[in-house]
């Protein structure tokens, strides 16, 4: 079994290096039972925030390319996205009692996936 974390990385890959390929020529390298943990930036909740981090990003050597979620959603291909889903991570995983973050940040999405 491989565990292949992917957090925080993909949105500093432009479309140009095929980012869904690279991700697939990884999924079809591991072995059944092996896991796929992505996080990606997004601007799909809250545009004008994204907007903002993606120009102060522009003014870098490491500029941002945050993504639809369903373009991320596509980065796990047939692997099976295990519970809570695909998900904003501010609300992916709460404390007990707790629904989501008290905060409006919903800038991260990705969540993890198993191949069968």
């Amino acid at each position: 079994m491989v565990d292949t974390l992917l957090a925080a990385v993909l949105h500093f890959v432009p479309d140009s290096d095929e980012p869904l390929a690279l991700v697939e020529t990884y999924r079809d390298a591991v072995v059944p039972g092996s896991h796929l943990v992505v996080s990606h930036l997004t601007g799909s909740h809250d545009p004008g925030a994204m907007r903002i981090l993606a120009q102060r990003y522009a003014e870098t050597s490491d500029p941002i390319h945050p993504r639809e979620t369903g373009w991320i959603e596509e980065l796990f291909g047939d692997f099976e996205i295990l519970p809570p889903g695909a998900a904003y991570l501010a609300d992916w995983r709460p404390e007990p009692g707790q629904v989501g973050t008290d905060r409006d940040y919903h800038l991260l999405y990705g969540g993890v996936a198993r191949k069968h």
